[in-house]
C-alpha cells in the first residue's frame, strides 16, 4: 500500500512537473509571437512613414517649382507694367506682328 501511494505521489508530482513545463513553454511562445507581431508592425509603420515622406518631399517639391514659376511670371508681369506705366497714363501696347502699326511695344520711344 505504502509502495503504490508513493508511485501515486511522484505521479502526481511529475504530472504537475509537466504541466509546469508545458504551461511555461506556451507562455513562451506566445510572448515570442507578440514580439514577433511587434517587429512586423514596426517594420511596416517604418516603411509607411519613409513612403510618407518621400510623397511628401515630391509634394513639396512640385510646389518650389510651382512658385519658381509663379515668381518668374510675376517678375515679367512687373517688368510689362513698369513699361506699360512709364509709357505714361492711357498708353497702349503697340501690335509688334502689325507690320502697319505705328505704337511700339511699350508705348511711344
Amino acid at each position: 500500500m505504502l509502495l503504490c501511494t508513493i508511485t501515486a505521489a511522484v505521479a502526481l508530482a511529475a504530472a504537475v512537473a509537466v504541466c509546469a513545463v508545458v504551461r511555461r513553454h506556451r507562455r513562451l511562445v506566445r510572448r515570442l509571437d507578440e514580439l514577433a507581431r511587434e517587429r512586423t508592425a514596426d517594420r511596416l509603420a517604418a516603411g509607411r512613414m519613409c513612403q510618407d515622406l518621400e510623397a511628401f518631399q515630391r509634394r513639396i517639391d512640385r510646389l518650389v517649382a510651382g512658385r519658381a514659376v509663379l515668381v518668374e511670371a510675376d517678375r515679367v508681369l512687373t517688368e510689362a507694367l513698369v513699361v506699360h506705366h512709364a509709357a505714361g497714363p492711357g498708353a497702349r501696347f503697340g501690335d509688334v506682328y502689325d507690320p502697319n502699326s505705328t505704337e511700339t511695344e511699350g508705348g511711344p520711344v
